[in-house]
């Protein structure tokens, strides 16, 4: 419903009245009628006045245009209807949805005759879909109706994740929520700070331009105070700061509300607030306030939130106290409220402002008294043109970082235009690059309904059942839902853009103003050769766009005193390319409320400069620039005007890209314009939570940049994502092709820590590259496996060991260790010498995480048994044999040249001398020497050995020297070998063979034989030393023992 409480007034636009948007239905024709009455039958003291229906006959009631092209209702949806009433007639009253003569939705209620202000509700079906219906409420019978709070709800409204239903039109906050914003700053801008300052109640309920007040905006709907707005239309507060406040909790986002303190803001005249007592009420305002939003249910104002079903409190981090204010009021308030807050609530930050402007004294004025007040944050808003946002992406970069940070509460660049949203997206990389400055960042305005604009641009537009984005909602939405906790120190290397004269060409226009144009001469600076030139003869030349124009006695004039932008242009000037020249006109003003409009550079509609003389109702002249939206001042000179039926001499000089503006010979400015030094901006920010880092980068110019990616000191996954958004720099989202501009993502591969990707013409890419998270887990040795197998506790030697290991990513090596030894890199060992050995593994990954050592111990059997014979008196050899590891397996031998046979009993041999060959064999396979035994004849001779050690002792570093001497009892002198056998002494028997040394007998004189046998060094220790004669034929064998002692 459009003025559903029947409020709207002149005060709030002068075209209003109680019954705008209202019809009354006098369908009997008999002279139904209805007016607007503020007297003591009022729904109550706050809604002043109700609509009186005299219904002449039932079926005569009151028709509401709503907005847009109507009522938008949906076949099958159902909607909560609902009215207040106080008539003295009882009747059933119809309240319905007509689309022409054709009913879409209707119900009925019955009222009363009671006279008493009531309530009566009733859900309506729609039976059809359209945008264009009438709401209306049709008497039931012939009665004077008294009607107030009309209402009509859809039942599916936007449905918060924490307060569940709410007042919100779905498809709007579904918009919003998606931006997945971090704070919902509230009321708005100008709408706070403008205004008178009472009550409504204080006023006696006549003020209708108050300045916004949170207490008037709570409670039930019906009982909130209506009021003026700074942008022309009624509030009816249908949304109040609770409803603010639970939208910002449903968002998960922090609200931030934005208070006056009685000073005026946004070029406002109205007196403001210098009475003390006035002022302490508004301060106390502001503590109620915070208590409303954060004091549990044992405050006031906090058992007031919860008593309108709210127990729980709010976080409230911030309080935004003015807006753009421009005079000194606001400094003389501030500190009243600032104290009054950081005494009471020392954890809320408080946020002041800069003013309107990027720039400027006023500007200056407010950062210097902002930090005399210690305050948290300044809000700074500015509205600039495209080429603004590109030549100051580096603003923030040297900001002090001791003082205030920055919350820029608005921002916008005046277009809804691709090429807007990628100026804005430029300009953000600075933002996000100098996020531990600027705090908080807002786009603004955020919506627009069509048909009812205050302001452009705006980052959602809607009418009655259809909503769009613009190209700048989704340059916010790609930002805002890839925020990121840290910024990645990034360097950008590119090319540098050489700046460009400013070119085009020229125009004239007015502002609501009749003014006449002559003489008007373009020339280059250099040489003053002339481009183009006007004595309006006739106006062949010119191609009107707005306006009234028409050549009068030789002067060029537009007549119209109401149009904006009353243009006219030189056919083709848009198509110039005129640089580094000079213009030249006369002016004169002849009627209406400003003054001159001097066109420049101009390339375009909206792509042009302007002088402004005798603008903001002659009061000021500035330079202003329109770079794809409207223009915007860039210079300016204060308490300026332009007489009338004056002729002024305007002359403007380009330069490149400098301006300079004469008045009648006099300069007024000169100025500037700065170009951005790149085409190509970025910033690299990471989640924390995802270990994502995400590559902001904007590429403003026509063609493709091939651009190399380098990422240090993390790993990169192979596969990413990129979302991205191009277009042709004027694309614009529209109702019928809201599409033109929106982001696509798509997953891509062949990512690393360095790759090369191509950033399209007039785009915004966002490369998602996925972090392979830091390896802190150490790999794991699996297995150590031992070949061969072991036989007991003994294995062949050499022995094979072969480590395996496993991490969580690729890249692992082993290194092995023997028996304490070194580390060595290899994934297998040969192990081999007697004895017991340990194997030990531990695996080192990519990262430099060692795994804990895995150790395997086994005992190698690596010396060969010793076999021995005797030989008994009646010729039997009886064979033994001995092992120091495994055991012995089996004892083998043979006589003469026979086979070889396993022993296993004493062997008989005849009375010839012959030889028995024997070996042994362990149990992992170790195959003993062949010892031959001679078995003499049996007539041989007995034989003596006797053995000297020299040195003895011998020490460690030295070898010993045993002399064997064997000796016949008769006969020649022995002859065979000498076998010398070392053992280590035990306390209990012999201990292993540690040497063995074989050697033979040199014959000598009187039947002895010698030889001479060199031992190994040995260790330190005490040893048995056995020498034994084998024996030959003729020659029985013998032994002799002796002790060896090993000193160091």
């Amino acid at each position: 419903m459009r003025n559903r409480s029947f409020e709207f007034n002149a005060s709030d636009n002068a075209s209003f009245t109680g019954l705008t948007a209202w019809d009354v239905l006098d369908r009997s024709g008999t002279g139904t009628t209805v007016s607007v009455v503020d007297d003591d039958g009022r729904l109550n003291a706050t809604n002043r006045t109700r609509a009186v229906l005299v219904a002449a006959a039932a079926g005569d009631g009151l028709r509401n245009a709503s907005y847009n092209a109507g009522v938008a209702v949906k076949d099958g949806a159902s909607y909560d209807a609902s009215v207040w009433v106080r008539t003295t007639t009882p009747q059933e009253l119809t309240l319905a949805v007509e689309n022409g003569t054709e009913t879409v939705a209707s119900g009925t209620v019955d009222v009363d005759g009671s006279d008493v202000w009531k309530k009566y509700e009733v859900t309506l079906t729609a039976s059809a879909t359209t945008d264009a219906g009438r709401f209306v409420v049709l008497a039931g019978a012939a009665s004077t109706l008294h009607l107030d709070q009309v209402s009509l709800f859809p039942q599916d409204t936007w449905v918060g994740p924490v307060n569940g239903t709410s007042v919100l039109r779905k498809d709007l906050a579904e918009k919003i929520a998606a931006l997945d914003p971090s704070f919902l700053r509230f009321p708005g801008g100008c709408v706070t700070n403008v205004g008178t300052f009472r009550t409504y109640e204080e006023s006696g309920y006549t003020d209708r331009r108050r300045t916004y007040q949170w207490k008037e905006t709570i409670g039930p709907v019906e009982e909130r105070a209506t009021n003026w707005n700074f942008w022309g239309y009624n509030q009816s507060y249908g949304i109040g700061y609770l409803e603010y406040m639970e939208l910002a909790e449903d968002l998960g986002a922090i609200p931030l509300p934005v208070l006056s303190v009685g000073a005026n803001g946004c070029g406002s005249t109205i007196p403001e607030m210098t009475d003390p007592t006035q002022i302490a009420r508004w301060v106390q305002d502001t503590l109620d306030l915070i208590e409303f939003a954060t004091g549990d249910v044992s405050t006031t104002w906090g058992a007031q939130r919860a008593a309108l079903g709210h127990p729980e409190p709010f976080e409230l981090p911030y309080i935004g106290l003015g807006n753009e204010e421009n005079t000194t009021t606001f400094e003389a308030n501030f500190p009243a409220f600032r104290d009054a807050i950081a005494a009471a609530y020392p954890d809320v930050k408080i946020i002041s402002n800069s003013g309107p402007d990027d720039t400027g004294a006023r500007f200056d004025a407010l950062w210097d008294f902002a930090r005399e007040q210690d305050v948290d944050l300044v809000d700074e808003h500015y509205y600039n043109d495209p080429s603004w946002f590109l030549a100051n992406t580096e603003r923030y970069d040297s900001y002090d970082r001791e003082g205030p940070h920055v919350f820029l509460g608005e921002y916008a660049s005046r277009g809804n235009t691709w090429w807007n949203g990628l100026s804005e997206a430029a300009y953000m990389t600075g933002l996000e690059r100098n996020g531990d400055l600027v705090e908080l960042a807002s786009y603004a305005p955020l919506l627009a309904n069509e048909s009812y604009v205050q302001w452009s641009p705006d980052a959602i537009w809607f009418d009655n059942d259809e909503s769009w984005a613009s190209a700048n909602y989704w340059v916010q939405h790609l930002f805002s839902n890839n925020v990121g906790d840290q910024v990645v120190p990034s360097v950008l290397t590119t090319p540098s853009v050489e700046p460009q004269p400013l070119d085009g060409g020229v125009f004239l226009s007015t502002w609501a103003t009749s003014a006449a144009y002559d003489n008007v001469r373009v020339t280059e600076n250099d040489g003053g050769a002339v481009l183009f030139e006007e004595d309006f003869a006739d106006a062949s030349a010119w191609s009107p766009q707005t306006g009234d124009w028409s050549v009068v006695e030789g002067e060029y004039v537009q007549s119209s005193t109401t149009v904006t932008d009353a243009r006219s242009i030189p056919t083709g000037a848009y198509e110039q390319d005129w640089s580094n020249y000079t213009l030249e006109l006369d002016a004169r003003k002849t009627a209406g409320a400003e003054g001159f409009l001097v066109g420049f550079a101009a390339g375009g509609p909206s792509d042009y400069f302007w002088w402004n003389l005798g603008g903001w109702n002659n009061t000021r002249q500035a330079l202003q620039k329109a770079d794809g939206g409207g223009a915007g001042e860039v210079k300016a000179v204060e308490g300026h005007s332009i007489a009338t039926d004056q002729t002024y001499r305007v002359k403007v000089v380009v330069e490149d890209r400098h301006i300079e503006l004469y008045l009648d010979g006099v300069l007024q400015m000169s100025y500037d314009d700065p170009a951005p030094a790149a085409d190509v901006f970025q910033v690299v920010t990471r989640d924390e939570d995802s270990g994502d880092i995400v590559a902001k980068v904007v590429n403003v110019s026509a063609v493709t940049q091939r651009t190399q990616v380098e990422v240090s000191d993390v790993e990169i996954a192979p596969t990413g994502s990129v979302t991205e958004i191009v277009a042709p720099p004027g694309a614009t989202n529209t109702k019928t092709a809201p599409s033109t501009v929106e982001p696509v993502t798509r997953e891509i591969d062949g990512l690393s820590s360095s790759f090369t990707y191509d950033l399209p013409p007039y785009s915004v890419t966002f490369l998602t590259l996925h972090t392979v998270p830091a390896d802190t887990t150490a790999p794991t040795v699996d297995t150590l496996l031992v070949s061969p197998d072991p036989v007991g506790d003994w294995r062949a030697a050499p022995a094979t060991v072969v480590a395996t290991a496993s991490d969580d990513r690729a890249g692992v090596s082993l290194e092995m260790s023997v028996d304490g030894g070194s580390w060595t890199t290899t994934a297998s060992v040969q192990v081999s010498g007697h004895g017991e050995h340990t194997v030990a593994a531990r695996a080192t990954d990519a990262a430099g995480n060692v795994s804990e050592v895995r150790s395997v111990t086994f005992a190698l059997d690596a010396i060969a048994p010793t076999s021995s014979a005797t030989v008994d008196g009646k010729r039997r050899v009886t064979l033994t044999a001995a092992d120091e590891g495994s055991g012995v397996e089996r004892i083998e031998y043979r006589i003469g040249t026979g086979a070889w046979t396993t022993y296993t009993a004493p062997v008989q041999v005849g009375a010839a001398a012959t030889t028995v060959e024997h070996r042994a064999v362990d149990r992992v396979g170790n195959v003993g020497a062949t010892t031959s035994t001679p078995v003499p004849a049996a007539n041989a001779v007995r034989s003596s050995t006797s053995v000297s050690i020299e040195p003895r002792p011998v020490r460690r570093t030295s070898q010993a020297t045993v002399t064997a001497s064997v000796r016949a009892a008769k006969g020649s002198a022995p002859t065979g070998d000498v076998t010398t056998t070392v053992r280590g002494v035990r306390l209990h028997g012999d201990g292993p063979v540690v040497a063995q040394v074989t050697g033979a007998l040199t014959p000598g004189p009187q039947r002895v034989s010698t030889a001479t046998l060199r031992l190994p060094r040995l260790p330190v220790g005490l040893y048995v030393v056995d020498t034994r004669y084998a024996g030959s034929p003729t020659v029985q064998a013998s032994t002799d023992r002796r002790l060896l002692i090993v000193v160091p």
